[in-house]
């Protein structure tokens, strides 16, 4: 029983809650503002609705397949 609460003990001492990990003046805004203007659109200029989209990171290039239409958004 010993050993069990001194591994719990050394487990919870090892963990980083958020607010270790996030600096102090960390602006959720901006950041997802700055991923937002780095997105390029990969579909065709008629296609009205995504559905759904996977990709896979092949040495430099990224790989991209979606499931769209051109009917209806």
């Amino acid at each position: 029983m010993k050993s069990i609460l001194l591994l719990v003990t050394i487990i919870g001492s090892l963990t980083l809650s958020a607010q270790d990990v996030i600096p102090k003046n960390w602006n959720t805004i901006s950041k997802a503002d700055a991923v937002l203007e780095k997105l390029v659109k990969v579909t065709a200029p008629e296609v009205k609705g995504a559905r759904d989209a996977e990709f896979v990171m092949v040495g430099n290039y990224a790989y991209i397949v979606a499931e769209v239409n051109d009917l209806k958004p």
